[in-house]
């Protein structure tokens, strides 16, 4: 996993369940931002379900210059800059 940022573009509320088996739930506000950051050969799995009323609107970022290195795109799909 590469070095992030992300920003909720829409409030909303949302359900994680994570790689040590937890679940958590979160209250997302406008213009929130969360930075994330993992060491060499860490990485961090988890799922996010949308349990507002509202569409889930997120911009996120990864840095290439990580940890880590990118992971390959799968054959056949090229990448775009959006």
């Amino acid at each position: 996993m590469l070095d992030y940022f992300w920003t909720a573009i829409s409030a909303s509320r949302a359900r994680s369940h994570v790689q040590d088996g937890t679940t958590v739930e979160f209250t997302y506000q406008p213009n929130e931002t969360r930075h994330g950051s993992l060491g060499k050969s860490e990485f961090a799995v988890h799922d996010l379900e949308n349990i507002g009323d509202h569409e889930m609107v997120f911009v996120t970022v990864e840095f290439k210059d990580s940890a880590n290195k990118p992971i390959a795109l799968p054959i056949g799909v090229t990448p775009r800059s959006v």
